[in-house]
């Protein structure tokens, strides 16, 4: 996986209108900016022993190649789900996770993260499988996989939040949906580019 990949894919995932961020709109929008952000900041950190347990697993597996053809597969499969729901977006309204007047931004952000099935998923597949084909190349190549997906994964996130604050109707104008849907067409190159991968590691 290329420092590209890893970085169109961390701001897709940053800007896709998933649970998180859709929590972090409607922080924004009933509370203030700060808890918008100080709850994607938490989701991120809930992140770490995730991506850290997937990672520790996958290394102990990747010396089959047979699991990493299928790793590579339902990678793909999730990518090119991630790219076809980005350009078909549902229309969501942030008002709806409101439940309280208490902000409780950090505790939010951190359950709604370790209860997204879908990180699961990117860590044992995708993120996991990225992060060691870098380390194998050097340790500072796997930390700056890291760098990389987090900071432009929570930097494009926290940009969303500023324009969300500024134009509130940001959700559901045509430029951002049309972002989505360019990012979307891309990941699914990138998925393309796995199964290939995968195709060509079946054929040896």
């Amino acid at each position: 996986m290329e420092i590209l990949e890893i970085i169109l894919i961390g701001i897709l995932i940053g800007i896709t209108p998933g649970p998180v961020l859709t929590m972090a709109f409607s922080q924004t929008l009933i509370h203030n900016r700060r808890e918008g952000i100080l709850l994607l900041v938490a989701s991120v950190f809930s992140d770490f022993p995730i991506a850290a347990a997937s990672i520790l697993i996958l290394s102990t597996l990747s010396y089959s190649e047979i699991i990493l053809i299928v790793i590579s597969f339902v990678g793909a499969v999730f990518i090119i789900y991630l790219g076809i729901r980005n350009i078909f977006p549902k229309k969501r309204n942030p008002e709806d996770n409101a439940q309280s007047a208490k902000p409780y931004s950090l505790r939010k952000g951190g359950i709604a993260n370790l209860l997204n099935p879908a990180v699961y998923i990117f860590w044992m597949t995708v993120g996991g499988k990225g992060f060691l084909d870098m380390w194998n190349k050097g340790v500072v190549y796997g930390l700056l996989f890291l760098a990389s997906f987090y900071v432009f994964n929570l930097g494009s996130a926290v940009a969303v939040i500023f324009l969300a604050d500024r134009f509130r109707g940001l959700l559901a104008s045509k430029g951002y949906i049309w972002t989505l849907r360019i990012l979307g067409i891309g990941l699914i190159y990138f998925a393309g580019k796995m199964v290939y991968d995968a195709v060509l590691m079946i054929a040896k």
